[in-house]
Parts: structure tokens; sequence; C-alpha cells
């Protein structure tokens, strides 16, 4: 399992930029996480990703496994 801490510098995850990070997850086979506080969604589904709220200067957390 590899975590990486990752800081959004733009103003935030808008529906066009998680599409895009859905799209490029679901190229892996590998399972992919990301996690924002104590909540964690599967990267490859784009209903987890809206629901993850992330703003400019969030901190987030990507799993890979």
């Amino acid at each position: 399992m590899i975590r990486t801490t990752v800081t959004i510098n733009s103003e935030g995850l808008e529906a066009r930029p998680i599409a895009m990070l859905v799209q490029k997850a679901c190229k892996y086979s590998s399972r992919v996480h990301i996690e924002v506080g104590s909540k964690t969604v599967n990267a490859k589904s784009i209903m987890g990703m809206m629901s993850l709220s992330v703003h400019g200067g969030d901190e987030i957390v990507v799993i890979t496994d």
C-alpha cells in the first residue's frame, strides 16, 4: 500500500477535474482511494469523488494498493 499526501492548489476539485481524475484512476488495475479527513472513497467512483467537496488548500491522501 502506498500513501501520498497531496495539497490541492487550485480552487478545489469540481466536476471536470474530478471526471479527469476518475478516468485516469480507471486506467489502472490497482485499487485507488482518496482520503479527506476521516472519509475515504474509491477514486474510480464519480459519485464518491463528488461527495468529498475538496477546496483549494485542502490536503488529500491518495492510497493505492
